[in-house]
């Protein structure tokens, strides 16, 4: 694929992504918090999917073969990055049940829709639920937080844990040495 057609169509991604997000976002605003419906499960299929398929098309190819040769990994930007991981580790994983010390609205409601997943009561794992967030996430915490226990702390590890590998995945992607 040309230089020209990889812009092309990584734009037209985009644009369907934010496309279908805002139909998404339409819809769940005009039902009802139980109301998950197929066509803002598609739509939010449809918008992963498009950012599925910006990862898939990655870098141009003559952009990576423009690229020095691979140096050793102890350099000094590794060093910092791992210095940056191990603290966003610290700041998440420590202390998960204790801090923060309140559990506003939004992290309660949140919290509730994970045990519901867990317990299996939630109606729709394929649904929005409160904010138009999708309930798969939640189906998801709520099985991965039986591995830790029923405090508060299994329900803020899963997002802890995600958060971990964001803050590796946005060092390792974005350009911030060049």
């Amino acid at each position: 694929m040309t230089a020209a057609n990889r812009k092309r169509v990584s734009s037209m991604l985009v644009l369907v992504a934010i496309g279908a997000a805002a139909f998404a976002i339409d819809e769940q605003s005009k039902g009802s918090y139980e109301g998950s419906t197929w066509d803002v499960t598609i739509a939010w299929l449809v918008g992963l999917g498009c950012l599925g398929g910006l990862a898939f098309l990655g870098r141009d190819p003559e952009d990576r073969a423009s690229e020095p040769e691979a140096e050793p990994w102890l350099t000094p930007f590794n060093v910092a990055g791992g210095w940056i991981l191990a603290v966003a580790a610290a700041a998440r994983l420590v202390a998960l049940s204790r801090f923060p010390t309140a559990i506003d609205p939004d992290e309660g409601t949140f919290l509730l829709q994970a045990r519901r997943a867990r317990l299996g009561t939630l109606p729709n794992p394929w649904g929005t639920g409160v904010l138009t967030s999708p309930d798969g996430y939640y189906a998801w915490e709520g099985r991965f937080s039986a591995l830790f226990g029923n405090g508060i702390g299994a329900y803020r590890t899963l997002s802890a844990v995600l958060g971990i590998v964001t803050v590796r995945l946005s060092g390792h992607y974005l350009p911030l040495g060049t």
